[in-house]
């Protein structure tokens, strides 16, 4: 049986560009109908949430080939030596969409929520203090506007228990086995896992994580 036993790492300050949560890692935008190649360095598996609207395929020499099916967007999982990143592959029909703005009334509930946000122009720096600032910042930072680089935020214990909560209760609902714990600033999550339940476990991990934080896998069995 193919197992995984990955530990999460999530930092408690300012997290790590390189590594994994809201927003997305990086935006990919291809023609229906046309594939376009992407650089990737030694991919282990790849995940596309919404096949309907592209395939993403791993060559022999390390490329992605990304094919756009119908037009709309969708989340790709990556995995590569243990650590994990979600793009979003944006399918057009006439014209490549641009990068979009901060949507008006989503920044303006996030400033409400979270009050000390700061934005300067595409970077944006916040303390996350609680619940309420927490979900605000997700909701917001799920549109293109912005990028891992753009942000600089602060989660307070606060914050990081209700993300603990969210999480644990992503993980429960999806099946998957243990409970994730903080040791000290670090999500840890001791459990074999096999392969589907590892890309469901990633994907929660994703979808309740606001920044950036670190992924150690412990061992490899696939």
């Amino acid at each position: 049986m193919n197992a995984w036993a990955p530990r999460l790492w999530l930092g408690a300050a300012l997290l790590s560009s390189a590594a994994f949560g809201w927003p997305v890692d990086r935006v990919v935008d291809v023609e229906k109908g046309k594939e376009r190649f992407e650089q990737a360095t030694s991919v282990d598996w790849v995940d596309v949430e919404n096949p309907g609207v592209a395939d993403v395929e791993r060559l022999e020499g390390g490329e992605l080939l990304v094919t756009g099916k119908a037009a709309g967007a969708t989340l790709v999982l990556l995995h590569a030596q243990g650590i994990a990143a979600v793009w979003r592959v944006r399918v057009y029909e006439r014209a490549a969409p641009g990068k979009p703005a901060l949507p008006a009334a989503l920044l303006e509930a996030a400033r409400k929520a979270c009050p000390g946000l700061n934005l300067q122009g595409a970077a944006l720096s916040a303390v996350i203090k609680d619940a309420a600032c927490r979900k605000a910042m997700l909701t917001l930072l799920e549109s293109d506007a912005l990028g891992p680089s753009d942000l600089d935020l602060t989660l307070d214990l606060p914050a990081l228990q209700a993300q603990l909560k969210a999480i644990a209760d992503a993980f429960a609902k999806a099946g998957i086995p243990g409970t994730p714990q903080y040791q000290g600033a670090t999500l840890v999550l001791d459990a074999e896992l096999t392969v589907a339940q590892a890309q469901r476990a990633l994907w929660a991990t994703f979808r309740q994580t606001l920044g950036r934080p670190t992924l150690e896998q412990k061992a490899t069995h696939f």
